[in-house]
């Protein structure tokens, strides 16, 4: 049984999304807190998530708080959100550790509707002791400090707030470095058409240079290939294949596999099929292309 020491609110449920070991052997991890909103008078709870950063001196055993790194304004919460589940806050991410720095992407789920999305921070690693008031937000092609009060601003906006029923966006992105394509990879939910933040799909991006968020390819203009996972896809049925014009480079579609969306026959060691040229074509998104 895992033990969190010292957890200063433990009636909130918390899990860890993202884990890194130092060069010591010590475990740093990340966790999702599920706060429970204060809205009064609702049948349903709704939830208002924050994150924040452990470590772990016997290979995860047991965790320290090292502190909260990203909450929402109080401001922020909006118990009239008819998602059915969230109000506000910041959650569902992936970290991941390149050159001098951690690497947050995370889901907005502000009242503030323009603050919606997919985001990026960033933590230097040297500072992972002490992370609290060492996060940097990209803003307006940038990073800086900034002050808790500040919201981010999104790589990925909604196209439709979370306030709504039926909502449509990206959100929870996982990160991982593809060594056979020489990318970041990034995956993401796409809530869309229904209530209870209906998935309708996972869908793929690509980074060559984390420094530059800017950089995030999601560009190109038809959707279908881009979708990896559709919500229909069940376990054990077929697959359907879309080849790329660059190089020779196949993506699979597969029938959705607890785990590995993406694994292919040719394919086993890579989450993406490997690309036969070091350009990959911009996949194309629903909604709206990246600002």
């Amino acid at each position: 049984k895992v033990r969190l020491l010292g957890d200063p609110a433990p009636e909130v449920g918390k899990w860890i999304e993202s884990v890194w070991r130092e060069p010591g052997g010590r475990l740093f991890g990340w966790y999702h807190a599920e706060e429970p909103a204060d809205c009064p008078g609702l049948t349903r709870r709704l939830f208002a998530p924050h994150i924040g950063a452990l470590v772990s001196d016997d290979d995860g055993a047991s965790w320290r708080f090292l502190g909260e790194l990203l909450r929402a304004p109080a401001r922020e919460i909006d118990c009239g959100f008819a998602n059915g589940f969230v109000t506000g806050g910041y959650g569902d991410f992936s970290v991941v550790g390149h050159d001098a720095f951690f690497y947050l992407h995370y889901s907005s789920y502000v009242a503030s509707e323009p603050s919606q999305g997919v985001c990026v921070a960033r933590i230097p690693i040297a500072a992972r002791e002490r992370p609290a008031g060492a996060v940097q937000h990209w803003r307006d092609g940038g990073w800086s400090l900034q002050d808790a009060s500040t919201l981010p601003q999104p790589l990925l906006p909604v196209a439709r707030g979370w306030k709504h029923v039926d909502p449509t966006a990206f959100w929870g992105p996982a990160l991982h470095f593809n060594r056979g394509l020489k990318y970041w990879v990034m995956l993401l939910n796409h809530a869309q058409g229904g209530r209870d933040i209906h998935q309708e799909g996972i869908y793929i991006a690509f980074s060559r240079d984390l420094a530059d968020p800017a950089r995030l390819d999601c560009t190109a203009s038809h959707s279908e290939e881009r979708l990896l996972v559709s919500a229909g896809d069940r376990l054990g049925a077929g697959r359907r294949r879309y080849r790329r014009r660059s190089g020779g480079a196949l993506l699979h579609r597969r029938r959705q596999r607890m785990g590995d969306p993406l694994r292919s026959r040719r394919a086993r060691r890579h989450s993406v099929v490997k690309a036969a040229s070091s350009h990959i074509e911009s996949p194309s998104w629903p909604g709206r292309a990246r600002p």
